[in-house]
């Protein structure tokens, strides 16, 4: 099985951004049209894109029509997160195109909301993400711990039915570090999921390391913005190019 390779598009006030460890202090800024670099990745390959919109998932404004303008003009598959705590945003990103949509901690809060997203749109079409730091999920725009080990956050989701799970880990996010492969390979076990792993990546070795533990898709941000990896050298590494 390959590692399918998702590039990072993450939106702040209408930039692309990435991160340091999810402090929103600590934003870098790569490209004033995020049009532009996700015609980069689609160009060098990407089969999907990987939209977050930060400022939704901050509560302090959105990048919807940023969001619309990569989806209706590009020939890619697109997974978008950030802000969508209701059935009806969902709707509106499903409408406009959006292949998947990431939906965050309020799939534990309320039980209810995430089942109706995966009956009404199917287990293929959701992502839950789940953001942690030492173990432990966090919540609020990954600003507080929870108190919610990550291996019950995960058995809980697969009890609603999940089918991918996004396990990003903030204490490597954007660092560079390599990834948290220990988590990835204790959650990967379980052959009904599909894990996401995204924070840490810096080059192909650990890649293929993702690869190794049973991670199923990797993010690439930092790394292809500081142009530490290629994306076509890495998709060729990992069988997908």
């Amino acid at each position: 099985m390959t590692l399918e390779l998702i590039p990072a598009v993450d939106l702040m006030k209408g930039k692309v951004v990435r991160l340091y460890r999810g402090l929103a202090t600590k934003a870098k800024i790569y490209y004033t049209n995020p049009l532009h670099a996700a015609q980069r990745w689609v160009r060098e390959g990407a089969k999907t894109l990987h939209i977050i919109d930060l400022d939704a998932a901050l509560g302090s404004g959105e990048n919807i029509e940023q969001i619309e303008q990569i989806v209706k003009k590009l020939d890619v598959k697109v997974q978008v997160g950030g802000g969508i705590r209701s059935v009806e945003k969902a709707e509106k990103l499903i409408k406009t195109g959006v292949h998947r949509i990431i939906v965050g901690t309020k799939a534990l809060s309320e039980r209810g909301f995430a089942k109706e997203l995966v009956y009404k749109y199917g287990a293929q079409r959701i992502v839950f993400a789940l953001d942690y730091a030492r173990n432990q999920v966090l919540i609020e725009g990954w600003t507080k711990q929870s108190g919610v080990k990550v291996k019950d956050a995960v058995e809980a989701v697969k009890q609603i039915g999940a089918e991918y799970i996004l396990l990003t880990s903030k204490e490597r996010d954007g660092t560079l570090l390599g990834p948290d492969y220990k988590t990835v390979e204790e959650n990967s076990k379980n052959s009904n999921l599909k894990i996401i792993a995204a924070g840490g990546v810096r080059n192909i070795e650990h890649v293929l390391k993702l690869k190794q533990v049973g991670a199923y898709a990797c993010i690439l941000g930092t790394c292809l913005y500081e142009g530490t990896i290629r994306l076509k050298d890495a998709m060729k590494a990992v069988g997908e190019g």
